[in-house]
């Protein structure tokens, strides 16, 4: 027989949060790197006009820039997020989740977010029964989109 499927929800979890948080920094990194492409032919341009000394050259501030950069976005977790800047995509995002398990422990978030939260983990958990698809549809007439629903 064929490797029978073991993990919980505690376990897949994890793994998609780590995907969701690579695909946005790989964003992040793609946006810097088109800007630095341009910048960097203008930063180079503006340079051999002023005849700027490489030490004091605008291509020197870019790359510094893009080095600086590289920390906040951190693709790779090559930096210790606890010693890069309080600024970083992994500081916000860790800010980002505390919020949200902090209001929905509370209770303060909306009932349309506690919803569309409860039919995630429901999703994860591997629950078809009590999973509802109308919880992630964001029209007020979710209602209508529900393919199980008989036409009147």
């Amino acid at each position: 027989m064929g490797k029978e499927i073991t993990e919980t929800s505690a376990d897949i979890a994890p793994k998609i949060i780590q995907l969701i948080v690579f695909q946005l920094k790989l964003v992040a990194d793609a946006g810097r790197d088109f800007f630095l492409f341009f910048l960097s032919f203008a930063a180079c341009l503006a340079d051999i006009i002023q005849n700027n000394p490489r030490a004091d050259s605008y291509f020197e501030k870019l790359l510094t820039l893009g080095r600086k950069s590289e920390k906040v976005i951190n693709l790779f977790n090559l930096y210790d997020p606890e010693n890069v800047d309080s600024h970083g995509i992994d500081a916000f995002i860790s800010q980002m989740e505390e919020k949200i398990r902090k209001e929905y422990k509370e209770g303060t978030v909306s009932e349309k977010a506690r919803q569309k939260l409860d039919a995630y983990l429901e999703l994860m958990r591997g629950d078809p029964i009590n999973f509802d698809p109308k919880n992630f549809d964001s029209s007020e007439d979710a209602k209508f989109n529900d393919p199980a629903r008989k036409k009147e």
